[in-house]
């Protein structure tokens, strides 16, 4: 406990530091797992809207799905928002874990599905209900209505957006444990918030949650970028007392009470109530 709060007393009151991070090389983000995720979805129910395992998917849930399991990414859930990102490739230079987008409906894109490697492709099917690997190479269907290619690097995603995103994904299941703050004891929310920016960007964040909120640039909601710190007041004690972090979409991930480290909506009235500002860290 000393050491704590040596620590804290160190660093309240100054700006918060920051060291350089290295940049990710492309090969970092390693879509041959863009792949395994995706094979281990065949056979699962097309369904109009879908995008989890267990209501099945349609093709830009399944896209979503597979890309923010294997990649710890945050995606966009349209096939336009989908097509937009990463680089194009020609089909002749395509590699497993590539975005492959069709349109039967010009202008507007209709369909997607993941380039498997040796010609082949994977995606939910409309025609027979689930997700099937299919040849994309042979099918004269499919290249008649093939419309472009796009490839996912760790430039894709801004440097600071992917490593905050994968860093907090990574600890989803984590116990909540009051007082812990590494994924072997458990984490509650301030001891969550200190370990992923820590761990992103070597950033030293205090340890409790209103000292953190004493840190950073305030945020309008409507402003919110992936990455910011949500803080909520009120909760078991009065005054700041919660923390999340802010993934898009009004979600966040946090280390909740009883359900350990989870993601939750913004939207759900109990955060709308509760819900003191945000900070930007960065």
């Amino acid at each position: 406990m000393k050491k704590r709060q040596l620590i804290a007393a160190a660093i309240i009151g100054i700006s918060l530091l920051w060291t350089s991070p290295t940049k990710f090389n492309a090969a970092e983000m390693d879509t041959t797992k863009v792949v395994e995720a995706a094979h281990e979805l065949t056979g699962i129910n097309y369904v109009s809207g879908g995008e989890t395992k267990t209501e099945g998917f349609d093709s830009s849930g399944f896209i979503y799905y597979v890309v923010e399991t294997a990649l710890n990414v945050d995606m966009p859930r349209t096939l336009e928002g989908q097509s937009a990102l990463g680089t194009e490739v020609n089909k002749s230079d395509l590699k497993a874990g590539d975005l492959l987008f069709f349109s039967t409906n010009s202008p507007s894109l209709t369909s997607a599905a993941i380039y498997m490697g040796d010609g082949q492709m994977i995606f939910p099917s409309t025609s027979k209900g689930e997700v099937v690997k299919e040849s994309f190479k042979d099918s004269a269907f499919w290249n008649e209505h093939f419309v472009k290619a796009k490839r996912l690097s760790a430039s894709t995603f801004s440097f600071s957006d992917y490593k905050i995103v994968s860093e907090s994904r990574e600890q989803l299941g984590v116990s909540y444990q009051f007082g812990a703050e590494s994924p072997e004891d458990g984490f509650d929310c301030s001891g969550f918030i200190q370990y992923v920016f820590k761990e992103a960007y070597n950033a030293a964040l205090p340890r409790s949650t209103d000292q953190q909120w004493k840190f950073g640039t305030y945020v309008k909601k409507e402003d919110l970028q992936v990455g910011d710190v949500v803080f909520f007041e009120d909760t078991y004690r009065s005054g700041i007392s919660h923390a999340g972090v802010y993934i898009g979409k009004n979600r966040m991930i946090h280390a909740k009470h009883k359900e350990g480290v989870t993601v939750d909506y913004l939207t759900d009235k109990y955060w709308q109530d509760k819900y003191a500002g945000a900070k930007r860290m960065r």
